[in-house]
């Protein structure tokens, strides 16, 4: 339990730090921590749930995607300024470096499994974050298209 809490603490310090270097506004920022403390928890909960780093990236690429695009409608805000920084919890850089060493050190069944799993975490963010923005796309062509048919 107390290591849970540490890997969310310093997902949140993490995302902080990101989210300055974007310059991302003091009243903003807290909404960022937040967001990136909770992308890694729903990657912990799935990681715990399902053990496949390609469902763990899924879903917290998912869950923060549509984080940032509620966000920036409720606080007037571009979705990506909240984005990037969400994301940083899970982007696998430990695992592209361990890839890469592997390959340059010719370390080959470490190189598959380290890029195997980087490519798994890769893909799941990536094919999150596309769900996410579709699903947020179609709901606002919908609301718009609603509410010229009542005007």
């Amino acid at each position: 339990m107390k290591d849970i809490v540490v890997r969310l603490i310093t997902a949140m310090l993490g995302t902080v730090g990101f989210a300055m270097l974007f310059r991302v506004s003091r009243k903003r920022l807290p909404w960022a921590a937040l967001g990136g403390l909770l992308t890694w928890a729903v990657y912990e909960l799935f990681t715990h749930l399902f053990g496949d780093p390609l469902i763990s990236a899924f879903a917290s690429s998912l869950f923060m995607t549509l984080y940032s695009e509620a966000l920036a409608r409720v606080l007037r805000a571009p979705a990506i300024i909240f984005l990037f920084p969400c994301a940083i919890p899970i982007v696998p850089g430990s695992g592209l470096y361990y890839t890469v060493y592997n390959l340059i050190f010719y370390n080959e069944n470490a190189f598959f499994a380290n890029a195997k799993t980087t490519l798994s975490i890769v893909l799941g963010m990536a094919v999150g974050m596309s769900v996410a923005s579709i699903v947020v796309g179609a709901l606002l062509h919908a609301v718009r298209t609603l509410k010229n048919i009542k005007s």
